[in-house]
């Protein structure tokens, strides 16, 4: 049987204690994660990131759940991209925003927070939209002849 000192139970202790709180501190959301999330919500609205260009805009329940669905589906993207974050999507239950992210036509991002390498600077997640449901989304909003509230047409 291996015996083991006091000090040396103490450190081997404290060494799992510092591998569990670091990989439970590296946890990043990903795109299914977010999606957990954002089935929570009770209502979607897209805002431009550009005041006054377009006013913001609630999704119906069916553009919710397949904007959902095409979040859980994302591909992640390691290569570099060029996007502009043109739309916020913020995602409510009630009153409480639940999630929000920003995204461009066909992707979208996720925010983990300040980079700390990187002052001034977010690190975030970029994610492609295999679907289209962004897309059709994104062109819906950005294109106010396609828009409508109960068949009709919205200034």
């Amino acid at each position: 049987m291996i015996m083991f000192s006091r000090i040396q139970a103490t450190l081997i202790c404290a060494l799992v204690l510092l591998t569990a709180l670091a990989s439970a501190c590296s946890k990043q959301e990903t795109a299914r994660t977010l999606a957990r999330r954002l089935g929570e919500a009770d209502r979607v609205i897209i805002a431009s990131q550009y005041a006054g260009s377009h006013p913001p805009v609630q999704l119906t329940t069916e553009e919710t759940k397949r904007l959902v669905q095409a979040v859980a589906g994302a591909k992640k993207e390691s290569r570099p991209l060029t996007a502009t974050p043109e739309l916020l999507f913020r995602f409510f239950k009630d009153t409480n925003v639940v999630a929000e992210f920003d995204a461009g036509v066909t992707v979208f991002w996720i925010d983990h927070g300040p980079d700390p390498k990187q002052p001034g600077l977010r690190r975030a997640t970029t994610y492609w939209d295999r679907s289209g449901t962004l897309k059709m989304i994104s062109e819906k909003f950005l294109d106010p002849e396609k828009r409508s509230v109960n068949g009709a047409a919205v200034e």
